[in-house]
């Protein structure tokens, strides 16, 4: 294990973290915030000066395998996590275990939150969807990928699988360039049917990552505005979209946007889930709902705690499945629901035809029985999660319903929340759940497997 590059690696992507403080310290200088721009500008040098002194260590080669990669991804995750709880402590005045959920929530674009915005500074708030923002397409992760030549490995740990360009370098030039297209975009838009300058900034750094984090204890619901709901469930909706049919669209490839099986599940489970909910709880109100359950953004116009237990009980499963793999969405994703959906068929097929040949390619890709396999274990892993959580929580008196639907949406990184004050027990495995989820558990199970199995060999040395 070459510990020294991957310690060299976390140096590096310091620094790239060191700049995600920028945009709350611009805001604190625009407003005027003295002290929360003194606690942005003091933690983002030290934080700077650290990842520069470890960067700077000399290494043999720069080539990380694929396990030196997954090891730096999963304790990268964790320690941008624990870089970025100081300004919550701060300016929220709560403890370490709320500091590291409320950080672990927005990094991980899960978007759940204790804390209320109207009593934070508007610096604190512009960090939190700034995380948000970059931990959309994780560009600490991403940068490497451009720096070191085993960027295939990093990309790979971190979940993404999709090649847009013949290198990942140029891969992830691409997904920047259309991130950025729709942020541009999404903020016009938002300006135009109404929202002011910061909110706009806010909610679409929020919306095109599927985070959800709010400027406002209502949600979107504080607006009661039909036009901002429409624009945000577009937008949502194109973050839960994969890059890589982003790009067939912005190429001009239409009808191989609309024909992917991804987009297909997704229509079919919003309209789906909508017919059975929108007579109980009102179309309007339901199709947002259901848009950013599906999407894991976790943005609300109403608060679900009053919905009936059937209403709760449907969104459960869309905030499990999520969005598309390769975009910003959390959860299983809608390719691999796919995948079992077509790997059962083709069994059944040739359970009844032993000399049928099944076409085993799904958007390109074939899946044989080890890509099945694993697809059907990672799914296991989420499920196992979310029964474990639910117990917890239910242990603490909540309902089986209000369990199962906030630990669904945490481990779906969706943010809608029917619970409040959750004690600190539950609030820290609800934030291990955050990072198993951002990391799709692979990359945090081979972390903790590695220390584990090295603890052991020392122990019976």
């Amino acid at each position: 294990m070459n510990w020294k590059l991957i310690v060299k690696s976390l140096g590096i992507a310091m620094q790239y973290v060191a700049a995600t403080f920028l945009a709350p310290l611009i805001v604190a200088i625009i407003y005027q915030e003295v002290y929360a721009g003194l606690v942005f500008i003091t933690a983002g040098v030290i934080v700077f000066i650290s990842g520069w002194m470890i960067g700077s260590i000399e290494t043999i080669h720069e080539e990380l395998s694929l396990k030196e990669g997954t090891i730096l991804v999963a304790s990268l995750w964790l320690i941008v996590s624990l870089l970025s709880v100081p300004p919550f402590m701060i300016l929220s005045d709560i403890s370490f275990i709320d500091g590291w959920y409320e950080s672990m929530s927005a990094w991980g674009t899960i978007g759940l939150s204790d804390i209320i915005p109207e009593m934070q500074t508007r610096s604190l708030l512009m960090f939190r969807s700034t995380a948000q923002w970059i931990g959309g397409v994780g560009i600490v992760v991403l940068s490497i990928a451009g720096v070191f030549k085993a960027g295939q490995n990093i990309f790979l740990a971190e979940g993404r699988t999709e090649h847009l360009r013949p290198n990942i370098y140029n891969t992830v030039k691409t997904i920047w360039w259309i991130y950025l297209l729709y942020t541009i975009l999404s903020i016009i838009a938002l300006l135009i049917v109404g929202m002011p300058l910061f909110d706009a900034i806010n909610h679409t750094f929020t919306a095109i990552s599927t985070s959800g984090l709010s400027t406002h204890s209502e949600s979107i619901g504080y607006y009661n505005s039909f036009a901002i709901e429409m624009v945000l469930i577009v937008v949502m909706l194109m973050g839960s979209v994969s890059f890589a049919n982003h790009h067939r669209l912005l190429q001009g490839k239409i009808k191989d946007f609309f024909v992917s099986p991804q987009q297909i599940l997704l229509v079919i489970l919003i309209f789906g889930v909508w017919l059975l909910i929108a007579p109980i709880q009102g179309s309007r109100e339901s199709l947002f709902q259901i848009v950013s359950a599906v999407t894991t953004t976790g943005f609300s116009t109403v608060d679900l705690s009053p919905w009936t237990e059937f209403s709760k009980v449907l969104l459960i499963p869309i905030m499990i499945i999520g969005g598309s793999i390769g975009s910003t969405s959390g959860g299983i994703k809608l390719l691999r629901l796919w995948i079992m959906i077509k790997s059962t068929y083709w069994r059944v097929a040739t359970s009844l035809s032993p000399h049928l040949i099944v076409n085993r390619i799904i958007e390109g890709e074939k899946y044989d029985s080890d890509a099945v396999n694993i697809v059907f274990r990672t799914t296991f892993m989420y499920l196992v999660a979310v029964l474990i959580s639910g117990i917890v929580l239910m242990s603490y008196g909540y309902s089986a319903v209000d369990s199962f639907f906030q630990v669904s949406s945490t481990i779906g990184t969706v943010g809608l929340s029917v619970i409040t004050d959750t004690p600190p027990l539950a609030k820290f495995i609800l934030t291990i759940d955050m990072w198993l989820a951002r990391l799709e558990f692979w990359a945090v199970i081979v972390f903790v497997a590695y220390f584990i199995k090295t603890l052991s060999n020392k122990i019976s040395e």
